[in-house]
């Protein structure tokens, strides 16, 4: 057994609040080195071997291994009351008040990407780790990542509405590409992920 690592993630308020209501369980993420020539040969396995141009070497999934851990930075906002700005941080996502007794930066907004480790409020565990084509998700997996079909179900047949709904998966890749399309790693695009799957670290 190697040492258990931890790594910081970002999540949007929407991922946040999935996570914390429990519906998120899974985050596809792109593999950096998806492009060009690159082909994979044992899928699924971590890590992960890549074969470009006749060479063969192994990447690993920059978020760890299973067992290791990711703690979740998100936005904090300046709490704002009646119109008045307070001097007290919460974190966007839901509103809740941080450990801060003041709010100590000079804009209105910390980004997730500046939230510290000491405010990291959501800590994961890494139970499962693989590699897959992102258009590869099953409806399953979709409400995994915490998209949910809002939907009655009624067109389905009775016996399968007790399943996952299978426009969940349309709802992540709309989701997805208001990410990645702009990176040019749109649902289109098919780019291989890393699927981390995760549970709440005790």
């Amino acid at each position: 057994m190697g040492e258990t690592r931890e790594r910081p993630i970002l999540f949007s308020g929407e991922m946040v609040r999935a996570i914390l209501d429990g519906r998120k369980t899974q985050t596809r993420r792109v593999v950096a080195r998806s492009t060009g020539m690159i082909t994979f040969e044992d899928v699924g396995v971590w890590p992960v071997r890549l074969g470009s141009d006749g060479e063969n070497h192994m990447i690993l999934c920059p978020y760890g291994n299973p067992g290791d851990r990711l703690w979740v930075r998100e936005r904090i906002d300046l709490s704002e009351k009646r119109g008045e700005m307070l001097d007290t941080a919460v974190y966007a996502a839901d509103g809740t008040v941080t450990p801060l007794d003041t709010w100590p930066w000079k804009r209105d907004f910390l980004p997730s990407i500046h939230c510290p480790r000491g405010l990291s409020r959501i800590d994961l565990e890494i139970t499962d780790v693989r590699v897959e084509r992102v258009q590869y998700i099953s409806a399953e997996d979709a409400e995994a990542e915490g998209c949910v079909c809002d939907c009655d179900k009624k067109w389905m047949k009775p016996e399968d509405q007790d399943k996952p709904c299978p426009v969940s998966t349309s709802v992540f890749s709309t989701l997805w590409d208001s990410i990645n399309a702009k990176r040019g790693y749109g649902w289109d695009v098919n780019p291989w992920v890393w699927v981390v799957k995760f549970k709440e670290a005790q």
